[in-house]
């Protein structure tokens, strides 16, 4: 089974820690913050990608 800290660095759900450790979310929420530790994803930006929004397409009804 895996540690907290492992799990935390694996930029995974909180749902799927929480399963991976036998442990409510609430449980490895509360852990988390009494470590220390960021349960935040590392590599998304908050309020999504713009850049991953699909395009219009051009030229319709012009």
């Amino acid at each position: 089974m895996a540690t907290p800290p492992e799990v935390a660095d694996g930029n995974i759900p909180t749902g799927v820690r929480s399963i991976k450790l036998g442990r409510s979310e609430d449980a490895i929420r509360a852990n988390a913050e009494a470590e220390g530790i960021s349960l935040a994803p590392a590599n998304r930006p908050p309020y999504g990608n713009v850049s991953s929004l699909p395009l219009l397409p051009t030229g319709i009804g012009a």
